[in-house]
């Protein structure tokens, strides 16, 4: 299943590509290389999620190249799929498909219709790796975070770590983590998760962007 999510990233930069072949007044090229984009990436996008669902399958991670290596670390190219990335995801399909329909009318004959039509599917190659980056604060990413901290606690005596965490992404082997953290260093390690509050009158939705956050007695 995770070998599917890299797709969702290739597509649109694909299709990004071949946009800038045509020339400007080749309208009818350029308007179906980002149409097929758009609905590849819809389509696809659905199809994973039916298929997630009947098999009961949770978030799926995906580990890409190492983009840097030093000693023990290992930074990775991730992408993680959850709920919240296919309702992002949806939601972009289906606008872009909107606009892109609307605007090949629109802009028919315009000196710019090729340069719209190529910062779309750029700004949609951009949306779809945030939509699908990998978490900072919750899943595979998040534990290995933890355990770098417990390595660092474990052979820095002085270190003091405070964490101010969302509620969003965390799942139950995380909230583990953090309690035999706070377990096994309770003068020095402590956290604290920020839930979603809601307001009806007026109505309004406050909630902590502040994904994780670290911070040494040095500074």
């Amino acid at each position: 299943m995770n070998l599917y999510i890299p797709l969702f990233v290739i597509i649109p930069f694909v299709g990004f590509l071949i946009s800038l072949l045509p020339a400007n007044h080749q309208e009818k090229i350029i308007y179906r290389t980002v149409f097929i984009t758009l609905l590849c990436h819809f389509l696809l996008l659905i199809g994973v999620s039916i298929q997630m669902y009947f098999n009961h399958n949770g978030p799926v991670f995906f580990e890409g190249p190492a983009l840097y290596k030093a000693n023990n670390e290992n930074f990775s190219f991730h992408l993680y799929m959850d709920n919240q990335s296919f309702i992002f995801a949806v939601i972009t399909d289906f606008i872009l498909i909107l606009v892109s329909t609307f605007s090949k009318t629109y802009l028919h004959r315009e000196k710019g219709f090729k340069r719209f039509f190529n910062n779309m599917l750029f700004f949609f190659l951009g949306l779809t790796i945030i939509e699908f980056s990998g978490n900072f604060c919750g899943g595979e990413v998040f534990r290995r975070a933890l355990g770098n901290i417990r390595f660092a606690l474990e052979h820095s005596p002085s270190l003091r770590v405070r964490l101010l965490l969302s509620e969003d992404n965390l799942e139950k082997t995380d909230l583990v983590l953090l309690k035999a953290l706070a377990q096994d260093f309770p003068d020095r390690f402590t956290y604290l998760i920020t839930k979603r509050m809601f307001r009806l009158f007026p109505f309004s939705i406050f909630e902590n962007h502040v994904k994780m956050l670290v911070v040494d007695e040095k500074y």
